[in-house]
């Protein structure tokens, strides 16, 4: 029977750690455990953490979000680790039997998800992992990867915003066996840590790519996507919220 290691990072996070929790002790897999890694909140998220009856609770200060999702890693027990942060939820209460039913011995296993907008939502199928040269489509919440795999392959945290990206591409690029199930497995805020910084994540993209092609078209690809983003960061600061929905909706309904 596989064990399933969930990591949630929290900080200051009372008004949405309920919500992420709930939806991982509700799970009707009982094979998992649960261990919180909290940034030494000043908030009751503490408080609150602890009312779920996690395995593992540890507050304390870090050197950022994937410093504490290392601590994570080192804290598990399990064969297959996921981290569902807060704001993100597995999509419903039986993610974890349908992902055990699997039966599948890849390193990494992963699926789609749910793009939670606030004013609609949006199903979103993961990429393969042939396409990551072209920027994360593959999401983290999605991921179950093997805790041994992990143990030695840690987030680099000299990357701010695309840690989990480029650990991805390291797994990749070594070869273990990656396997996309059709499963949806999570829902999760659209506008979470990475998007609020989307360009800085972007360039970090492009500098991972980097150590790996810097041929004319990697460089135009991510030229051209880094241009556009700050043109739909521009346009988003002078027209009215309204509109900026709507047009959201529209191109993402096709």
């Amino acid at each position: 029977m596989i064990k399933f290691s969930i990591i949630t990072v929290c900080y200051n996070a009372s008004q949405n750690i309920a919500a992420t929790l709930h939806s991982i002790v509700t799970q009707n897999y009982t094979d998992f455990e649960l261990i919180i890694i909290d940034g030494l909140s000043t908030d009751n998220t503490l408080q609150i953490a602890k009312q779920f009856d996690p395995n593992i609770i540890i507050s304390e200060p870090d050197k950022g979000i994937y410093d504490a999702m290392n601590k994570g890693i080192e804290l598990a027990t399990g064969d297959y680790i996921n981290f569902m942060n807060v704001g993100d939820c597995f999509n419903d209460p039986t993610i974890l039997s349908q992902i055990a039913a699997l039966h599948s011995d890849a390193d990494i296993l992963y699926g789609n998800h749910i793009a939670d907008y606030g004013y609609f939502t949006r199903y979103q199928a993961a990429g393969l992992p042939d396409d990551l040269w072209k920027g994360c489509c593959i999401c983290h919440q999605t991921v179950f990867i093997k805790s041994n795999i992990l143990k030695k392959n840690k987030f680099d945290i000299k990357y701010k915003f695309a840690a989990d990206y480029h650990l991805l591409m390291q797994l990749y690029k070594k070869h273990f066996l990656f396997y996309h199930t059709k499963i949806t497995i999570s829902k999760q805020a659209a506008m979470g840590y990475s998007e609020l910084h989307d360009i800085a994540m972007r360039k970090e993209w492009q500098q991972i790519n980097y150590q790996y092609d810097t041929s004319f078209t990697m460089q135009i690809h991510y030229t051209w996507m880094i241009y556009t983003r700050h043109i739909v960061n521009f346009t988003k600061k002078i027209l009215p919220r309204f509109i900026i929905e709507y047009i959201t909706k529209t191109l993402y309904s096709k």
